[in-house]
């Protein structure tokens, strides 16, 4: 199936001020507007809460996220899978 068929979210643990964008656009955590091919998605951690910093994408179809790629990069760091 395509992105736009599941739905996919977001959740952040480790703070209570944070930013989403999907592509140039702001988004809700709740519903990723995914399309088709790459999507860039920006988590704008911008203060911590303390304890571990944590961010996870879920799915009503749990199968879909194991076809997806994924690779994150903080700040002055170098990108990890």
């Amino acid at each position: 199936g395509s992105p736009g068929e599941y739905r996919v979210s977001l959740e952040v643990q480790g703070s209570d001020d944070w930013q989403l964008r999907v592509g140039d656009s702001p988004a809700k955590p709740g519903a990723l507007p995914l399309q088709k091919g790459w999507n860039p998605i920006l988590v704008d951690i911008r203060k911590r809460t303390g304890g571990e910093l944590k961010v996870q994408l879920s799915s009503d179809h749990p199968h879909f996220l194991s076809t997806l790629l994924s690779s994150a990069v903080a700040p002055d760091t170098e990108a990890t899978n």
